[in-house]
């Protein structure tokens, strides 16, 4: 029932608790001839992205049809720009850092490839390499090592509970906190998820949310530039998330959807480290850090 756009009293700046959870596509908006402009610009918009991620994800890259990536870039700003004239903000979203746009948050994560003209294959996470290709400044985890742990667990449930969100109110807003904690490979394919969740909308049982499981740190690297955790469910399972220190926080990615019996024997069966000898890390068995989500702030957060 909120009226759109957003009345003027309502700050641009800062974090507003509810925002995340309004719905555009209203009847309101359909009456009314602005926001109705706007929403369908907003709809055309996100259906591109959308068809970016299929076609770059599912159905193989071909470059002459999906765009470049600097009219990918441009249509998230033309989206940014039309949640902005709704009256929604990074800010006041999701409370990202004041000045952050959407479009700042999607520096990538990966090199890029000539053969498929887009940022992909591993992430980097050698932090000399990071702080190349985006500046920034190092940090050292052993000064504070509790504080960057909790960050770590913190980003991985805000991702998680970025989804269940969407299901839960189908806001095409949340799309800017994505760009907050997510790779920035993954917003496409956001895009596209949010996209036909306006379409086939659906409610998720809070029994069956993953982001309600506990978490396991199984290793944060000395240099705190990457950390690795399973999110356990007792019955979705368990899940492998991988987390990289950029722009003053961790960048979160769910890097696989565990098939193996037992949490505990998904998080035993693979060693991560193993290939990334420079860049030693503090390990944890199974149960040694570990955190429940009633330890953890609801999400979207006051502040980074």
């Amino acid at each position: 029932d909120v009226v759109l756009p957003l009345s003027d009293d309502i700050p641009r700046d800062r974090y507003v608790p509810g925002l995340a959870a309004i719905n555009i596509y209203t009847p309101q908006t359909d009456n009314d001839e602005y926001t109705f402009a706007l929403a369908h610009v907003l709809q055309g918009w996100m259906k591109y992205v959308g068809n970016h991620a299929n076609e770059e994800i599912i159905f193989g890259v071909n470059a002459s049809s999906r765009g470049t990536r600097e009219e990918l870039l441009e249509a998230y700003r033309i989206i940014e720009g039309v949640l902005s004239d709704l009256g929604f903000t990074p800010q006041n979203v999701c409370g990202a850092p004041a000045g952050y746009s959407f479009t700042d948050l999607l520096q990538p994560t990966r090199e890029w490839s000539e053969d498929r003209k887009t940022f992909s294959g591993d992430a980097i996470f050698t932090t000399d390499r990071l702080i190349e290709l985006h500046g920034g400044e190092r940090i050292n985890t052993e000064t504070n090592l509790d504080f960057y742990i909790g960050e770590a667990i913190q980003t991985a449930y805000d991702h998680l509970r970025i989804a269940e969100l969407l299901d839960e109110t189908e806001a095409p807003q949340l799309i800017l906190c994505w760009g907050l904690v997510s790779s920035a490979g993954e917003v496409p394919e956001f895009a596209n998820g949010a996209w036909y969740a306006l379409l086939t909308p659906g409610i998720q049982p809070r029994e069956q949310l993953l982001s309600q499981g506990t978490y396991h740190l199984q290793e944060i690297s000395r240099n705190g530039n990457r950390a690795r955790l399973y999110v356990c469910h007792p019955t979705i399972g368990a899940r492998s998330i991988l987390l990289w220190w950029r722009d003053g926080g961790y960048r979160a990615e769910v890097t696989e959807n565990i098939k193996t019996d037992g949490c505990q024997a998904a998080f035993e069966e693979y060693d991560y480290n193993a290939n990334h000898e420079d860049e030693p890390a503090f390990t944890y068995s199974f149960g040694e850090v570990v955190f429940s989500a009633s330890d953890l702030l609801a999400f979207p957060r006051v502040a980074r």
